[in-house]
């Protein structure tokens, strides 16, 4: 499961998961781990892009992208790495997330690698809607 969020927060809209395009090693609910990264870190906001690396084998990443593979626009980005670590996101309210792209079909790409053991390590693309 995601660092991002604990299971009991609710999110503020609807998931549709379109298609799977392809996954490795993913033992938990998709559509709930596509929730966890959307909803991040910041509260009444949606995460479009993280990405956070300690060390060389634990990194945590995402990307919400247009169906056709090209990047959201709008949103801001936040930069708090440091010379070690990597910790970067981009954010949009949820309100214009929803505005601009409630019920479009988005990609997400995630990678977790909790540790340098394959075994924990996992990835997935996948095509969402998203409807309030």
């Amino acid at each position: 499961m995601s660092q991002n969020m604990s299971q009991e927060q609710v999110p503020p809209f609807k998931v549709e998961i379109v298609e799977v395009l392809k996954k490795w090693n993913v033992n938990g609910d998709i559509q709930r781990i596509i929730i966890n990264y959307l909803l991040g870190k910041y509260n009444g906001y949606v995460s479009l892009y993280s990405h956070d690396e300690w060390g060389s084998c634990r990194e945590w990443k995402h990307v919400i992208m247009n169906e056709d593979g090209t990047y959201l626009e709008g949103g801001t980005w936040i930069d708090n790495s440091s010379r070690k670590n990597a910790h970067k996101r981009k954010i949009m309210e949820i309100a214009e997330f929803l505005e601009k792209y409630g019920g479009k079909n988005l990609m997400i790409y995630v990678y977790e690698s909790p540790s340098c053991n394959t075994a924990k390590q996992y990835s997935f693309k996948a095509v969402f809607r998203v409807f309030k």
